[in-house]
C-alpha cells in the first residue's frame, strides 16, 4: 500500500568534487569545506525525487558502510574524528532551515558481533560523537546497522549483537534499524562455504527466519530491510524474489513477518524463545490484532503448546494460520479456536508459522504469549544442514 510506504535513501558517495580523492570510488573522504555543499546537494535530491515520483523521502543515511574503501562508490569517515557527526549536523541544519521533515539514520556499518567485537569500538565512537553534537543528535531518528559479520559479506544471526546495540538505542532515545542484509540462498536449508574451504554457518531460507526473529526480539527493531526485494530473473542470495515469482520461499518467509506486523504494532513478551524454537508476538491496538510467529529450526517435527496470558478473548475467537516449510509455501492452516486461552500447533521440521487473531481493545498491559514444546515432543536437535 502506497499510503503505508516509508521510503529511505542511502548515499554511497558524495560527488567527486566534494571529496579528498576527487573520485566517487575507492574511498576518499568528504572535504570539510564541502559539507555545506553536500547538505544542499542532499536537500535538492530529496525535494527533486518527490517532485518527480510523488513519494517523499522519509529518512536518509549520509553514508553507506562508512569505513570500507571499495572499488565502487564509497566514502570513508574515521571513527576517531568528528567528521561524520559534523557532516550529519550540517545536513540536519540545512534540512531544518529548508523545512524538510526528513530525519537521518546511520552509521550503517556492521554490528552482528556486538560488544567487544571487531566493529564495536568504531560504532561506539560514531554514536558517541553524534550524541555529543546537539545538531547531529537532533537530526537522527535511528541508529542503523547492516546484518553481516565484520567482513561485510557473511550473513549472520545476531542475537547478541542486536541486544548490545539495543542498549545504545534506548540510552540515546533512538530507534534501531537493520538496513541491509543478504547472503541467504534460495534453498530452504543450506550452509555457507568458508573462505578456503569447509562448511560455515547455516544460511538457508529457514535461517533467514531466525535472523529476522533475532533482530526483532533482541534488538526491538523498527525496520528490517533486505538488500533487494525483487531483482533479476531468478531468486538469488541477494533478493527476496524475482520478476513474476510469487512463490519464492524467501518472499514467503519475509511475508510471515511483514504481512501482519504492521506499522504501529508493539512486541509483547513471548516466552520462552530459543534458537531451536523461536517465538515472538505483536499486538496492534489500532487494528485490534495479535500476531504470533512460531518457528522450528530443528530436523524433527514438534507440537507447540501456546497459552495467551492477560489477553481476554471472545468465546469463539479464532486464529488464522500460515505455514512455510521445505514442502509448503504460505499454506493456509485450519482455523484455531483457543480453549481457555490455550491451543496446540503442529510444527513440521524446519518451518515458520504465523498466527493472527483479533483480541479485544481492553487487553491488560502485561500481555504475554507462553509457548513450549509439549512433553511428548522430541528433544531439540541441532539444525541439520546440507
Amino acid at each position: 500500500r502506497l499510503d503505508e510506504l516509508l521510503l529511505v535513501a542511502t548515499v554511497w558517495s558524495p560527488p567527486k568534487w566534494m571529496k579528498t580523492n576527487n573520485s566517487t570510488k575507492k574511498g576518499g573522504s568528504l572535504r570539510p569545506d564541502r559539507r555545506a555543499h553536500f547538505a544542499k546537494f542532499l536537500a535538492a535530491y530529496c525535494t527533486g525525487f518527490e517532485a518527480v515520483y510523488g513519494v517523499p523521502v522519509f529518512a536518509l543515511s549520509i553514508q553507506n558502510e562508512l569505513e570500507f574503501v571499495e572499488p565502487y562508490n564509497s566514502c570513508v569517515y574515521s571513527p576517531y574524528s568528528n567528521d561524520y557527526a559534523e557532516a550529519a549536523a550540517e545536513v540536519g541544519r540545512t534540512f531544518k532551515r529548508l523545512g524538510l521533515p526528513i530525519k537521518l539514520f546511520g552509521p550503517e556499518h556492521m554490528c552482528t558481533d556486538g560488544a567487544g567485537g571487531y566493529r564495536w569500538t568504531a560504532n561506539s565512537n560514531h554514536l558517541a560523537r553524534v550524541m555529543a553534537n546537539p545538531d547531529a543528535a537532533d537530526a537522527f531518528l535511528a541508529w542503523a546497522f547492516h546484518g553481516y559479520a565484520a567482513d561485510g559479506q557473511t550473513v549472520a544471526s545476531a542475537a547478541k549483537g542486536w541486544a548490545d546495540y539495543a542498549v545504545f538505542a534506548r540510552r540515546d532515545g533512538k530507534q534501531l534499524w537493520m538496513t541491509e542484509t543478504s547472503g541467504n540462498p534460495p534453498e530452504w536449508i543450506s550452509t555457507q562455504r568458508r573462505r578456503g574451504g569447509g562448511q560455515g554457518r547455516p544460511n538457508g531460507v529457514v535461517t533467514m527466519a531466525l535472523n529476522m526473529h533475532d533482530a526483532l526480539v533482541y534488538g526491538d527493531l523498527h525496520a528490517w530491510i533486505y538488500w533487494s526485494f525483487q531483482d533479476g530473473s531468478r531468486v538469488s542470495q541477494y533478493n527476496l524474489t524475482c520478476k513474476g515469482n510469487r512463490t519464492s520461499k524467501k518472499l514467503a518467509v519475509a511475508r510471515h513477518f511483514f504481512r501482519y506486523i504492521r506499522p504501529g504494532a508493539v512486541r509483547i513478551d513471548a516466552l520462552p524463545t530459543s534458537p531451536e524454537y523461536p517465538v515472538c508476538a505483536f499486538v496492534h491496538d489500532g487494528q485490534k490484532t495479535l500476531t504470533v510467529i512460531l518457528g522450528n529450526q530443528t530436523a524433527d517435527k514438534a507440537e507447540m503448546r501456546v497459552s495467551l496470558r492477560n489477553i481476554p478473548e471472545a468465546p469463539m475467537a479464532e486464529l488464522a494460520g500460515f505455514l512455510t516449510s521445505a514442502d509448503e509455501t504460505w499454506k493456509a492452516l485450519d482455523r484455531i479456536r483457543p480453549d481457555k486461552g490455550a491451543f496446540t500447533v503442529a510444527l513440521p521440521a524446519h518451518c515458520v508459522v504465523t498466527l493472527v487473531t483479533a483480541p479485544p481493545t481492553n487487553a491488560a498491559p502485561q500481555r504475554t504469549v507462553q509457548a513450549a514444546p509439549r512433553p511428548e515432543s522430541p528433544a531439540p536437535a541441532p539444525v541439520r544442514t546440507n
